[in-house]
């Protein structure tokens, strides 16, 4: 078994290309829509007020450790509660979690 690397609660930067949750642009976060007086629930984030945004490009997010899973092969991974959002990231590599965001910035570049 690998040895764990980080702890829960502990403040990490990952970086991820998976499709993430973002404030809806249509509604701005609110989950409705005014159209001609009238409310209706925002048709593109279907009243949540977030929506998932598709590029897979590299970002970098600034979370904390929630929880860390250990498989029957050893191998380690995390859940990290990004900043941006509030937002789960799961299923996370050691490899994508770094201590600063220099550190990550630089890995982030090597991947794009």
């Amino acid at each position: 078994m690998d040895k764990i690397k980080y702890s829960r609660g502990q403040k990490v930067f990952v970086i991820s290309s998976k499709p993430y949750r973002d404030t809806c642009d249509i509604c701005k976060g609110v989950g409705e829509i005014k159209l001609k007086g009238r409310f209706y629930t925002c048709p593109e984030c279907d009243g949540n007020g977030k929506t998932y945004i598709y590029n897979r490009k590299w970002r970098i997010f600034e979370g904390t450790i929630k929880t860390i899973y250990i498989n029957e092969a050893g191998s380690i991974s995390y859940t990290v509660c990004s900043k941006l959002n509030g937002d789960y990231i799961d299923s996370i590599d050691e490899c994508d979690i770094f201590i600063d965001k220099k550190s990550a910035l630089a890995a982030c570049r090597k991947r794009k």
